[in-house]
């Protein structure tokens, strides 16, 4: 179903392109991203994480929304306003990774128990686990949760 999404946006984002009148607005270039209208990301590796143009050149962002993805030329003909060019520099550009949920149960017993959010490796959290240990009452269990292994 997402891939659906990309290859219409995609789709509207070309059409938009190859349909431009002349009565849009001036382009004004500007060096600020924060003060653009519209952000041209380009000079690196662009994933479209569509399957039939798995990469682009250059992608244009306003207010968060992707307006064009594909060659600079056609990216550039769909943005106006203060315009910002963005260089990559080679670096990797990836397509939404948003993750929206929460495990409200083990976030509520992270809360309620020993939090181990913020521990950074192996040592750390068998001191802290020894160090709460201590702390407990005789015969008390001592549970946490929240640490990552790869810390």
């Amino acid at each position: 179903m997402f891939s659906h999404r990309i290859r219409l946006i995609m789709a509207a984002t070309l059409m938009t392109a190859a349909c431009a009148s002349e009565d849009r607005p001036e382009k004004t270039p500007v060096t600020d991203t924060e003060q653009a209208d519209v952000v041209i990301y380009t000079g690196g590796t662009i994933y479209t994480g569509v399957d039939e143009t798995p990469m682009a050149e250059a992608v244009a962002v306003a207010n968060g929304v992707i307006l064009a993805v594909g060659s600079r030329e056609i990216v550039e003909s769909a943005a106006t306003g203060d315009i910002a060019i963005y260089d990559l520099n080679g670096a990797t550009m990836y397509p939404g990774f948003t993750d929206a949920h929460a495990h409200l149960l083990g976030i509520g017993l992270r809360e309620l128990t020993l939090n181990l959010e913020d521990i950074g490796s192996v040592n750390e959290l068998v001191s802290t686990v020894a160090e709460r240990v201590q702390q407990a009452e005789e015969g008390e269990t001592v549970s946490g949760r929240g640490w990552i292994e790869t810390g």
